[in-house]
């Protein structure tokens, strides 16, 4: 759940940094995919799609990329975090997995030796 959350969170960073553009005269993303004046879900789940994309780091559509200074410090910022929440969740589920086989592995020969003993 909490991989799904800080996807949510990058997607409203993501269209807030469009929406809320501090430096004036500035295109931002929303501009040049023609999203500005489009219905506030279509541009949640555009800034959805872009966080995935880009904390799966497999890029995203030419459609939504940062347009200015601002968008691609963020976008940058975003990635990094990204990286490093997508790295421990990888490895948290590993580390889980490697777990349940040492288990299963315990459970296998424990019972192989209580099946022995009573022959």
């Amino acid at each position: 759940y909490v991989l799904l959350f800080v996807t949510h969170v990058n997607a409203c960073i993501w269209h807030a940094t469009a929406y809320f553009n501090p430096i004036k005269g500035s295109s931002t993303w929303l501009d040049f995919s023609h999203l500005k004046e489009e219905y506030w879900l279509t541009k949640y789940l555009y800034s959805l799609y872009w966080a995935v994309s880009t904390m799966a780091t497999v890029g995203f559509e030419e459609t939504v990329r940062p347009q200015n200074n601002l968008e691609m410090i963020v976008g940058a910022i975003i990635l990094v975090v990204s990286m490093f929440l997508f790295g421990y969740c990888i490895n948290s589920m590993k580390q889980i997995l490697d777990m349940m086989a040492k288990h299963e592995t315990e459970y296998k020969y424990n019972f192989s030796g209580e099946f022995k003993f009573k022959r």
